[in-house]
């Protein structure tokens, strides 16, 4: 999302440092929504069913990816951009925190004895993968895309970011 959000700045605010403050809600807004997505989606889980919940968390999760790439300005300021992002971002952060909890519960429980701690691992692991693999992935589409001129805003679709955002949902 680093990368995405610097190119969202320039694209719709002219600059990274014009509009740092919304840039910084919309990164701290997946956090926010993960600390309550694990904090709730655990009981959730016990609840309705380990299976139901963890639905629902996908579903959340490729809903708030999927909005996050559509994103557009709120109004006539072109930087509200951000706020868009940040509700979606939020969104997205819900159900990746449900996540957490439900599928290390569900690798471990649906394991033998012998692969309880392989498996768990292995879903943890994946993480790590999917960190390396983001900004990989960011700059790949900044390179066959282009970057989007400064102060284009709306003018310009920024493939780049939007479908950096969008392979979010996968």
């Amino acid at each position: 999302i680093n990368v995405s959000h610097v190119t969202i700045a320039y694209q719709y605010c002219g600059g990274a440092d014009a509009c740092s403050a919304q840039v910084e809600a919309a990164s701290t807004a997946v956090l926010v929504g993960a600390i309550l997505g694990q904090l709730t989606f655990g009981y959730i889980g016990d609840c309705v069913g380990r299976s139901a919940a963890l639905r629902l968390t996908m579903a959340l999760s490729l809903f708030g990816a999927t909005i996050s790439a559509a994103a557009v300005p709120l109004g006539g300021d072109s930087s509200s951009v951000l706020t868009f992002l940040a509700l979606s971002r939020f969104v997205l952060g819900v159900g990746v925190g449900g996540v957490y909890p439900l599928s290390a519960t569900i690798a471990t429980e649906s394991s033998s004895n012998a692969e309880r701690g392989r498996n768990a691992s292995l879903v943890f692991s994946m993480q790590g993968v999917a960190n390396l693999a983001a900004p990989l992935v960011s700059w790949a589409l900044l390179a066959v895309f282009g970057v989007p001129a400064t102060g284009s805003g709306g003018a310009d679709p920024g493939l780049a970011w939007r479908l950096a955002l969008a392979l979010g949902a996968l």
